[in-house]
């Protein structure tokens, strides 16, 4: 049957709700880099370059139904797990009254949503076991 092309497949809520976190952690480490890039700090700078090159593929290739994106947005998620924990840990005083054990529980939070996301719910799974999606310019 030519030119019957199949309907493209509605990505899972699942895998949305992760590339919408995976695009706020995009956004805080491009300004986390904007910072370290003032203060001169080059191994900030590379290690939040880093993460936000590695959770902007995350979130693309999700979309395209990249398996190794599955695999770096877990890894994004794990990341954020340790580093919230490192940060929970290593904290002062001055710093746990400034708030900073707050924003060691959103990386936690946010580290477990991403992972879970992408891992959990039947619909990702599947997803991510299809066969990748075809080009935009095709």
């Amino acid at each position: 049957m030519r030119g019957v092309t199949s309907p493209t497949p509605r990505v899972p809520a699942a895998v949305v709700a992760a590339m919408g976190i995976l695009a706020l952690i995009v956004i805080v480490t491009a300004l986390a880099v904007i910072g370290a890039a003032g203060r001169g700090d080059g191994t900030e700078f590379v290690v939040y370059g880093l993460s936000a090159a590695g959770a902007a593929y995350a979130g693309y290739g999700c979309w395209m139904r990249h398996r190794t994106a599955q695999l770096v947005a877990i890894a994004e998620g794990v990341v954020l797990i340790f580093y919230g924990l490192y940060t929970i840990a290593t904290s002062t005083v001055l710093q746990r009254l400034a708030g900073v054990q707050d924003f060691a529980y959103l990386l936690l939070l946010l580290g477990a949503a991403v992972a879970g996301l992408v891992v959990v719910p039947a619909s990702s799974r599947s997803w991510f076991q299809l066969p990748a999606r075809e080009s935009l310019s095709a």
